[in-house]
């Protein structure tokens, strides 16, 4: 008896692994842009994708709008982050009991659980935190392409 295997090409597994590769895209001009310059297509995961392109001053400009975004983006995070410790803050001195909240805690597999815990801005204090270093970052990159 003779074994029959069939493969197939896995795009999507390809296309993770690019983001593993050239970082967190972001769409510009309908395509995906990454930092490094290099473009995807943002409607398939087999592509096409685009090198960088070989001009300098049209890679600064993708690397320009790159960080540009990231630095937006990383804003209005850091901005809905600390409205809610400031709701987590306000609701908590008006209620006579404490506020619950619901934690998502993701292992390596991609699975997770729900944990319920009393509220509590720590984990939400570290989160400031990250998105002004990745803030720090996209400025410091931004500055680096003057």
């Amino acid at each position: 008896m003779v074994r029959k295997i069939k493969t197939r090409l896995s795009w999507r597994d390809y296309f993770y692994q690019f983001i593993e590769v050239h970082g967190e895209p972001i769409i510009s001009d309908g395509v995906l842009l990454f930092r490094d310059g290099w473009t995807y297509s943002l409607t398939s995961y087999n592509g096409p994708e685009w090198s960088p392109p070989t001009d300098r001053r049209k890679l600064k400009r993708l690397k320009e709008i790159y960080w540009t975004e990231m630095r937006s983006r990383y804003q209005r995070e850091l901005q809905e982050v600390r409205y809610e410790i400031l709701g987590i803050r306000e609701w908590s001195q008006v209620k006579s009991l404490p506020i619950r909240q619901r934690v998502w805690v993701s292992n390596e597999d991609g699975g997770g659980r729900t944990v319920y815990s009393n509220a509590d801005t720590t984990i939400l204090d570290h989160q400031v935190e990250d998105l002004r270093h990745l803030i720090a970052e996209c400025e410091k990159q931004l500055e680096d392409l003057e």
